[in-house]
């Protein structure tokens, strides 16, 4: 009888400690390498100079170590009007441990001020 009672505690014991919901807790994120450099999420991608009529690249990789499938989306926030910003992977879905490289590939319209840019950029993974 006492052992019965040592195991009913144990096993309600266990219970409180460890409750068996169903749902695995989601942990993990998405690493972002710009130009094989570590590149922090929501932080400006500083271009350099930039002429009139050109494009640049920059390689972008992102790894996806969260346990769950993520859909990855490359925005950028405060790009003038008549630029264009594109990265085809954009929309493609990552699962655990894999990773997407593309080019990232800003295009400077013909009017636009010779000078220094850079603006807010961040991976949005849902």
């Amino acid at each position: 009888m006492t052992l019965l009672v040592v195991v009913v505690a144990a096993a309600a014991v266990n219970r409180l400690m460890f409750p068996e919901d169903g749902t695995v807790a989601e942990v993990g994120e998405q690493q972002a390498y710009l130009d094989g450099v570590g590149w922090p999420n929501n932080t400006a991608i500083h271009w350099g100079t930039l002429i009139p009529g050109s494009a640049y690249v920059k390689s972008l990789k992102i790894l996806n170590t969260a346990n769950a499938n993520k859909t990855i989306q490359f925005m950028t926030e405060g790009l003038a009007v008549g630029w264009t910003e594109t990265w085809p992977p954009n929309g493609r879905v990552l699962s655990f441990n894999e990773t997407i490289t593309g080019d990232l590939t800003l295009n400077v319209p013909i009017g636009a001020i010779v000078g220094d840019y850079s603006w807010n950029s961040y991976i949005l993974a849902s």
